[in-house]
């Protein structure tokens, strides 16, 4: 949770943002985050902290980096970030899948050298 007033009330401000910059509502917002609009009303106006989690799942909506929320800094994903996210996708996966993602990168991408 973020824990710092100012802090949750600045986060708040750059969700509102983007909801609004990707023509959602709030209850639309509530039902990808599985939250109530009352929820996503206090996210926004800086009375609720919200979760890390759900900031992640909001990076990805969004295609915007923890850094943008967090600091205000990097709207969208970079190519060093967006590196970041298929590396963690890569870790989750087990020996074999990792294997199966490797054959089928080679496949596409015969040209590429890994």
């Amino acid at each position: 949770m973020i824990e710092n007033k100012q802090c949750q009330s600045d986060i708040g401000k750059r969700l509102k943002q983007l909801r609004k910059d990707n023509h959602m509502t709030q209850q639309e917002l509530a039902d990808y985050l599985y939250v109530s609009v009352d929820s996503v009303s206090g996210y926004e106006n800086g009375r609720i902290a919200i979760g890390h989690d759900y900031i992640e799942k909001l990076c990805v909506k969004f295609n915007v980096s923890a850094d943008y929320f967090y600091f205000g800094r990097e709207r969208s994903l970079n190519e060093e970030n967006q590196n970041d996210v298929w590396l963690r996708y890569y870790m989750k996966l087990d020996e074999e899948e990792k294997g199966r993602a490797l054959e089928l990168i080679r496949l596409a991408f015969p040209k590429v050298s890994i």
